[in-house]
């Protein structure tokens, strides 16, 4: 999924691969391992967490997806506090998002002291075909990793 390319602010997600390969433990086996590429004003880096659980990957699509859609929506957050997705605001075609980082998502230029830490956002303004062609990114990602059954917890 990629937002914002050839912007200052952008961001690229991609699923790299489950955390635990073999967990038996439906947790464990549903924890991804994520590919952030990301740029505030201008300065880029990247980062592997394992940070989203399959369901929420999938939660993204719809958030992006009802955006799209022209319907207002209540910050993203996920049960590990790295990213956070908003909705800013609209702008004729253009939808303002806001993304925030922290923890294993952060640049080393941008320490943190504690999570959550809302003090790095890109915000990224996006049409809503950009919108649509991220949502359909991320569920083909999680085709390929989808939720694995485990033993308790579910």
């Amino acid at each position: 999924m990629e937002i914002g390319r050839n912007t200052t602010d952008h961001l690229r997600l991609e699923i790299v691969g489950y955390q635990f390969a073999a967990a038996k433990d439906a947790w464990d086996a549903n924890w991804l391992r994520v590919h952030v590429r990301a740029s505030v004003d201008g300065r880029e880096w990247d980062s592997i967490d394992p940070c989203l659980l399959t369901s929420e990957v999938s939660e993204i699509a719809v958030w992006l997806e009802y955006l799209a859609d022209g319907m207002d929506v209540a910050p993203l957050e996920f049960l590990e506090p790295e990213l956070v997705f908003d909705l800013v605001g609209r702008d004729g075609d253009l939808i303002r998002l806001r993304v925030w980082f922290a923890g294993g998502l952060r640049p080393s230029w941008a320490p943190y002291d504690a999570m959550p830490s809302r003090d790095l956002a890109a915000e990224i303004a996006v049409t809503r075909e950009e919108l649509t062609r991220a949502a359909a990114d991320l569920r083909e990602q999680v085709r390929r990793f989808p939720d694995r059954p485990g033993v308790g917890l579910r």
